[in-house]
């Protein structure tokens, strides 16, 4: 089995479990439950429950996938003082389009949260602390000195916080003339120790499934949302096995059919807390092309 997140939100959305589809007896696997979740430092929690969805071939549709999204399920996030049942709805341009959430509780620096999924005959459980909040410096926009289509972004990130054990840095991203979600960059992920006063983290382009012409760079029509997050041990461990599945994919050396490495009991998936920064970046003057 292996768990692959088909449109990634802010993520990442929905991981869904997939079996590997050279061999018919993956046919007749056992539906495990499937739980993509997080909240934000200032913002509500969103959490997806679906079934893992074993295929024997690669057309597999939208609608597909919305058979096996469980709305009827108990969702229910708990802090140091409350319990909160999220409320199902429908989330237009997600996959799949319905989702959890509630405005009963938000995400705070420094806090643990604890997530439940209930519906049987899965239960599901994990826990996740949102660290201190990352802060970029400043961002180094500029033109590609071998494409004058595409432009790069560096950021410039100073301070050095108490992160939890195993813990690390995220960039993920929003182009405004493309996307609706976040999506994660490419090779956005950072240990505490590419932290100096002088560090400089390249941001690259949003990783986009069956993107056969990508660039690690960005375009000109590319007005952009960053977000530069912290996570704990756990979720930095997701997403640095998303990481690894995105680079060796392409590769006929290496294998990607294992599961992503998560934090939730009783099921697939993560729940992650994110210490976060938003910011809004104007791609560069277009540079002129002398004939």
């Amino acid at each position: 089995m292996v768990v692959l997140c088909k449109k990634t939100l802010p993520l990442l959305v929905a991981a869904i479990a997939l079996a590997s589809c050279v061999e018919d007896p993956y046919s007749h696997t056992q539906p495990q439950l499937v739980v993509e979740g997080w909240i934000d430092d200032g913002d509500f929690p969103t959490v997806f429950v679906t079934t893992s969805l074993p295929f024997t071939t690669s057309d597999t549709t939208d609608v597909d996938l919305v058979q096996h999204v469980l709305k009827w399920a108990t969702v229910t996030v708990s802090d140091e003082e409350k319990s909160v049942v999220l409320t199902g709805r429908v989330m237009k341009h997600q996959t799949p389009p319905y989702g959890f959430t509630t405005t009963r509780i938000m995400g705070r620096s420094g806090h643990t949260y604890k997530l439940t999924v209930d519906c049987p005959p899965y239960h599901a459980e994990a826990v996740t602390t949102i660290p201190p909040k990352a802060v970029v410096d400043s961002f180094t926009v500029t033109p590609c000195l071998e494409n004058d289509t595409l432009y790069q972004v560096m950021a410039h990130v100073s301070q050095q916080l108490d992160l939890p054990q195993d813990g690390g840095y995220k960039f993920f991203g929003i182009s405004k003339c493309r996307d609706v979600n976040y999506k994660s960059c490419y090779m956005g992920l950072y240990k505490p120790e590419n932290i100096s006063p002088h560090s400089a983290l390249p941001v690259y382009n949003l990783h986009r499934p069956n993107n056969s012409h990508f660039s690690p760079f960005f375009s000109y029509s590319d007005t952009l949302k960053i977000k530069f997050t912290t996570l704990d041990g756990p979720s930095y461990a997701f997403w640095d096995s998303f990481e690894d599945d995105v680079s060796l994919s392409g590769s006929p050396f290496f294998s990607t059919n294992s599961n992503l490495r998560g934090n939730v009991s009783g099921g697939l998936g993560y729940w992650c807390g994110y210490g976060s920064s938003v910011y809004y970046l104007q791609p560069p003057k277009k540079p002129c092309v002398e004939n």
